[in-house]
């Protein structure tokens, strides 16, 4: 979902015993209905949970009794499970490059175009650094400029 054009966030979790990804997007760029189109077509619509009348009702007429509106929050899992899998976990991006990021990786296509060419160095760096790979700073979850601040210090670049 974090590949989609007009989709600004995507935050993974948790509502009631449903493994969940709530999307923040932009209605202007991309509409509800295609986004529960697009989550059906991947096969991550088992549940589709909705906060308004508008989205259950276009939920509804495309999944059915699988569509179901709440106001219970998601219990958020911030680890970015395929990004936490690979070298791009030491590369310092926003949430948003982050949600993408991981994404494509889930895909498993080739996610360095979203990166900047600094960040692009610091994934390469991570594949060939001389430090062991616990040496350096996961940065997943970490503000921005905190994560470059911490990989600076230990990999001692400017």
């Amino acid at each position: 979902m974090g590949v989609i054009d007009g989709v600004i966030s995507v935050t993974p979790g948790w509502i009631d015993k449903y493994e969940v990804v709530e999307v923040e997007y932009d209605p202007a760029r991309v509409a509800f209905a295609d986004l529960v189109k697009k989550a059906e077509t991947c096969e991550c619509a088992i549940k589709v949970f909705t906060r308004t009348d508008e989205q259950q009702k276009t939920a509804s007429k495309l999944v059915g009794d699988r569509a179901e509106k709440t106001a219970e929050k998601v219990r958020v899992d911030d680890d970015k499970y395929y990004l936490s899998k690979t070298h791009y976990k030491y590369v310092p991006m926003t949430p948003l490059q982050a949600a993408h990021v991981n994404a494509r990786i889930g895909q498993k296509r080739d996610p360095s175009d979203l990166l900047s060419p600094m960040q692009q160095a610091v994934a390469t760096g991570a594949t060939r650094t001389t430090l062991s790979p616990q040496a350096l700073p996961v940065a997943i979850g970490v503000d921005f400029r905190k994560a470059w601040k911490a990989l600076r210090a230990k990999t001692g670049s400017k």
